[in-house]
């Protein structure tokens, strides 16, 4: 389930913003300050930073250059949804590196439309990353090699494959005919099997292991089981 940093929720636009991502099933974390902010980023990465340009203890277009000058935090999509809407400040907050700017008042099916894209946007740039790094630190496996089937089931080897392509949970279900949360399940269940932490880890064994080769046409792995 993805994870939305909500920055100054004494504004209660944001508070019902909170209620109606939560109910869209999006974890929502909240943050009443930019230090605050700061303080939650030093221990946790959400998948999206949602905040007011004006905040309780300082500017939030200083906030949002500063988390994209620090390396564990500079791909989260920052998104801002502020009543100031003159061309100044929105050239300013791109300036700084936000990644959208919107003013109020907004339609919620409209932001919640933006919020699901920059995220599927932020998961294909991290997915290629992980593949150039492991592209460029695997050795090129012998022509003979043959490959270990994986402890998949059928089901949960389909999705590996879409996964290791660097495709979202809603593109993954609507070529598979599944909805995102079973894709999820599925996802759920190959990390405990193949004994990794995270989706890019998940990537990553693809590459090093040749289930996916950067610029070829890999053929889907096999799996030990041919049916669920």
């Amino acid at each position: 389930m993805s994870t939305i940093l909500l920055i100054d929720t004494e504004n209660p636009d944001l508070k019902a913003l909170a209620d109606d991502l939560i109910t869209h099933n999006y974890t929502v974390s909240v943050s009443s300050s930019g230090q605050e902010a700061l303080q939650y980023l030093s221990h946790s990465h959400p998948d999206l930073i949602l905040s007011e340009v004006e905040l309780p203890d300082g500017n939030g277009l200083d906030l949002c250059r500063r988390i994209h000058s620090e390396t564990q935090t500079h791909l989260i999509p920052f998104l801002f949804l502020s009543t100031e809407g003159d061309l100044e400040t929105r050239i300013q907050s791109y300036g700084v590196g936000a990644d959208d700017y919107l003013q109020k008042p907004v339609h919620l099916a409209e932001l919640r439309a933006k919020i699901a894209a920059h995220m599927g946007r932020n998961e294909r740039v991290r997915n290629f990353l992980v593949s150039l790094q492991v592209t460029k630190k695997r050795p090129k496996a012998p022509p003979t090699q043959v490959r270990e089937p994986l402890p998949l089931t059928r089901s949960e080897n389909k999705v590996f494959w879409e996964v290791a392509q660097g495709f979202t949970n809603r593109q993954i279900g609507d070529h598979l005919g599944i909805s995102p949360r079973t894709v999820q399940t599925h996802i759920t269940n190959m990390l405990n099997k193949l004994d990794v932490g995270n989706r890019a880890q998940l990537v990553r064994l693809a590459f090093e292991h040749g289930y996916m080769q950067s610029g070829q046409g890999s053929q889907p792995p096999r799996s030990y089981q041919d049916a669920d």
